[in-house]
């Protein structure tokens, strides 16, 4: 996955978010959100965050 890219995966518990860094890491939450929907939500507004101009 490329730089700047959100995965969702199901797992134990429900669904977990996983943020691609600049350099390859990869970082998530602590505790997984549980369902779906709200997992899509998160990403969406996570990217919009990045997306916006903090400047």
């Amino acid at each position: 996955m490329p730089p700047g890219d959100i995965a969702i995966q199901q797992v134990e518990g429900g669904w977990t978010l996983w943020f691609i860094g600049d350099d390859g890491s990869i970082e998530g939450y602590d505790e997984p959100y549980p369902s779906q929907k709200e997992a899509m939500w998160s990403a969406k507004a996570a990217a919009e965050y990045a997306g916006s101009d903090q400047s």
